[in-house]
């Protein structure tokens, strides 16, 4: 049976897919996800942080996206959530820290289509809506 984290990850990912940003955020409420969360394992601690802060800055809740985006960057620091706080940054008129976050997330992930585009127009435009993949491709499989 699956734990209540993964149904949570499963109907947020959902509602993100369908562009349904307030409902995907107010699931994440629900589940009151934060580091100090002992419920969850770690990876879907930052999974549930990071779309936290993504729905948050999609919704236009700069702060509260900082905070949720920094909270999951202390618990694994990855280049979509380094990108998306650059975002965060961007839209909160801090150019420098949000060049500073791309450029992380270009070390983390060289070639990272997002990274590079917001880093090269500096408007900080290209979110990343859900984690990027971890687990090898089918080609991938040895």
């Amino acid at each position: 049976p699956m734990e209540e984290h993964e149904r949570a990850w499963v109907v947020v990912s959902f509602l993100v897919f369908r562009g349904d940003y307030e409902a995907a955020l107010n699931r994440l409420e629900l589940f009151h996800v934060g580091p100090a969360d002992a419920a969850a394992p770690i990876e879907w601690r930052w999974r549930m942080l990071f779309e936290w802060g993504t729905m948050a800055l999609q919704l236009g809740r700069v702060q509260e996206a900082m905070a949720k985006l920094h909270e999951a960057e202390q618990i694994f620091p990855t280049a979509e959530g380094a990108n998306n706080l650059g975002v965060a940054y961007a839209r909160d008129d801090d150019v420098a820290s949000a060049t500073r976050c791309f450029s992380a997330a270009l070390e983390r992930f060289p070639g990272y289509r997002d990274a590079l585009l917001n880093q090269a127009d500096g408007t900080g435009s290209r979110l990343t809506l859900l984690p990027l993949r971890r687990a090898p491709a089918r080609s991938e499989y040895a």
